[in-house]
Parts: structure tokens; sequence; C-alpha cells
């Protein structure tokens, strides 16, 4: 039931964040991936990206130091967790990628495809949700496309903002749910314009 609830939320958030982010071709020209039926994926975290107002380091610090506080040990349980969420944030961002663009298959770390797509992660609003009172998590990407066997050879540069998530208890969730709509969004975009 909670799985049922949480996919019919994801796309309703999916219609309706699709009119909130915001995505912007910064160079080159996508034309090349008509003529490919797969792309590679590769996810980047970069340790001073921002969470909220903070770097991500900083965030995380933070967050462990008031957890120990509490009790001595569940702060590095929770930062493992965390580190973790991010494989469920590329499997929602790749499932939603390729279920969008239709005719573009996408896999994580597959160096025999001939283009690769480099989703670098360049803010997260993590949101929150306590009782009644939320807010939706949010981020932004920076999407180079590149050849493979040439990774200098940048392709095209597209951003995204604010592809949005939902409220829920769960962080992972909301921030999964967040990836979710950048690959629906970006997926559409790339079917329309390029396929």
């Amino acid at each position: 039931m909670k799985k049922i609830i949480l996919l019919i939320a994801v796309s309703i958030s999916v219609i309706t964040a699709a009119n909130a982010q915001k995505i912007k071709v910064e160079s080159g020209d996508l034309s090349c991936l008509k003529d490919v039926a797969e792309i590679n994926v590769v996810f980047e975290y970069p340790e001073d990206m921002k969470f909220g107002k903070m770097t991500l380091e900083e965030y995380v610090d933070e967050k462990v130091k008031e957890r120990e506080a509490k009790e001595a040990g569940s702060g590095e349980i929770w930062k493992s967790k965390f580190y973790a969420d991010r494989d469920r944030y590329n499997e929602r961002f790749i499932e939603n990628f390729g279920k969008y663009s239709k005719n573009l298959f996408a896999a994580e770390n597959n160096t025999d495809f001939k283009y690769t797509m480099i989703v670098k992660t360049t803010f997260t609003e993590p949101g929150f949700q306590m009782g009644f009172h939320s807010k939706s998590s949010t981020i932004d990407l920076e999407i180079n496309f590149i050849e493979t066997n040439a990774p200098d050879n940048i392709i095209a540069t597209i951003k995204m903002s604010k592809a949005t998530g939902v409220a829920h208890p769960d962080s992972g969730e909301r921030v999964a749910a967040a990836y979710a709509n950048g690959g629906a969004v970006l997926g559409k975009y790339i079917k329309k314009n390029y396929l």
C-alpha cells in the first residue's frame, strides 16, 4: 500500500514538477542521439556541492554530531545510510529517464555504449516533513554528454534546476523523488527534441 501511495505521489509530482523545472542547453547539440539505442550514465556527487545552505561535507558533519549527541554510534549509522541512498537516486533517475525517453536505453557504468551522460548534482535541498508542515526536496543538475572513449569531447551540456521531489517522512525518499522527476523531465525533453 505504501508503494502504491508513493507511486501515485511521484506520478503527480512528475506532472506538476515538469512545469517548475527548468532545462537549459548550455552548449552543444544532441542530434547524435538519434542514431543510438543506449547511453551510459555516470553520477557525480561532489563534496563541495551545496546541500541546503551548507556544503555537503558541512551538512553531513552537522547531522552526524546531532545524532551522536543523542546516542553514541547513531551518527555513523545515519551517515552510512545517507551515502547508500545515492543508489536509490541513481536507480530512480535512470528508470524514469528510460521510461520517458522511450527509445533510449540507459544503464549505469556501461562503458560499451558509445555515449555517456554524466549527471552531476550541484545543489540539493533535502526538504523536511514534520507533521502537517513539510517542504519538498529539490535538486539542480549539470549534465554533460560525452563520447565514452573520448571523455574530453563534451558533445553537449545541459543544466537542470529545481527538479522537485515529494513531501515524505524519509529524507532519502524525498530526494529520490526529485531524481525520478529529473530523469522523467530530461527523458521527455530529449525525446521531443532529439529522438
